[in-house]
């Protein structure tokens, strides 16, 4: 059976959704029309069959209805980096490029200004040795985190994964069965025709016997220069809709503020800063987006109304500020894990132009617009 997750007719697909638990042949338990048995903070999981297939056709509807006859995605294999194995996607205005050696991490992507992430390259033709848990990263590298805050499993987190598959515009890479973690995990990259936008879904499946909390915790990061704007709520635990974590600083102090309803982030801190922040979801969907040269890099997906976010007491996205770059973090909700049962977190990354009537310098008239955009489910 494949992992799937089951729904009702009238549940839209036209966008990969953001969210699935499941297990070999399970319906999802969710809120906001998605059905299911013992619905409520903790996501449990219930038994239904007869979806084999459902969850890979529904997050690829949203690639194959943008398609058109002008622009085709395409797959190679490619050295990068110094990495043999590497799988690019293109189409005519962008490009994308899997490292397996690094954990199918993205190295590259690229709407047609730009790689939008972060280089280093320091670590070309590196990989970390199984024995070490952490070496420096660049592009983004997806995380797990259990309930005791424990992350970057060997294995899962950098170590090479050597399950590799590409066909068109879709790539899909899968780790070892075993880990330190108890969980596998599995990356499913998928271009639009039109190059507008990747569908990226990273889905754990717990392995072992043990019943643990689980929550991924994406991890992209981008350059500095430019500034990250994020929508907040704010609540007792975030007066602001933010706040720093971890016993950091922020200085200088603008490098972290609101601007209206937004949190504005930039880089250019003396060390490292961590902010936690929930957000106001625009449409049931959480949004970030990195300004640079009135382009926008967007990372789209889908924030549980009545999920479990116990990090941070209630954030639905991280971020770490640095002297050059802004790691953006969305998180999925925690979930309760069994051998069998899956957790997917899925995000939709795209280039978006800021119209000539929006004031780029302006970030909370940049944030305003792109939550417009967003709750009219213009992508």
């Amino acid at each position: 059976m494949s992992h799937v997750l089951a729904v009702t007719a009238a549940q839209r697909f036209s966008r990969p959704r953001s969210l699935a638990l499941c297990d070999g042949s399970a319906a999802a338990v969710a809120p906001e029309g998605i059905p299911g048995e013992n619905a409520g903070p903790r996501w449990e999981v219930t038994p239904v069959r007869g979806f084999h297939g459902f969850l890979e056709q529904a997050l690829v509807t949203g690639a194959i209805a943008t398609a058109c006859s002008c622009s085709v995605a395409e797959s190679r294999r490619l050295t990068h980096r110094g990495h043999d194995g590497c799988v690019e996607i293109t189409t005519t205005s962008t490009r994308v490029v899997v490292v397996p050696a690094w954990a199918g991490r993205l190295a590259v992507v690229d709407f047609g200004r730009g790689n939008v992430l972060h280089v280093n390259k320091s670590i070309d033709g590196t990989v970390l040795p199984p024995n070490s848990g952490w070496m420096h990263w660049d592009g983004n590298a997806t995380d797990v985190v259990r309930h005791d805050r424990r992350n970057q499993w060997k294995g899962l987190w950098l170590h090479p994964w050597t399950d590799v598959s590409a066909t068109g515009g879709r790539v899909e890479i899968a780790s070892p069965l075993r880990t330190e973690a108890g969980v596998s995990g599995r990356k499913v990259y998928e271009l639009a025709p039109d190059g507008s936008s990747l569908a990226y879904t990273f889905t754990i499946t717990q392995e072992s016997d043990d019943v643990q909390p689980w929550t991924i915790w994406e991890r992209a990061l981008v350059p500095g220069g430019g500034y990250v704007v994020a929508p907040v709520a704010k609540t007792r635990t975030f007066p602001r809709g933010w706040i720093v974590r971890d016993g950091t600083t922020v200085e200088p102090e603008d490098r972290a503020a609101s601007a209206g309803a937004f949190l504005v982030v930039r880089s250019g801190t003396k060390k490292g800063a961590g902010l936690a922040a929930r957000l106001r979801p625009a449409g049931g969907r959480g949004w970030i987006a990195s300004i640079r040269d009135r382009h926008a890099f967007l990372i789209l997906w889908d924030v549980a109304a009545e999920g479990d976010y116990p990090h941070y007491d209630g954030a639905h996205a991280i971020f770490w500020l640095a002297p050059d770059t802004i790691e953006l973090e969305p998180l999925s909700p925690q979930v309760m894990l069994r051998r069998g049962t899956s957790l997917a977190l899925a995000q939709t990354w795209r280039g978006v132009p800021i119209p000539a009537d929006v004031d780029a310098r302006d970030a909370a008239a940049v944030g305003a617009w792109l939550e417009r955009q967003v709750t009219r489910n213009a992508w």
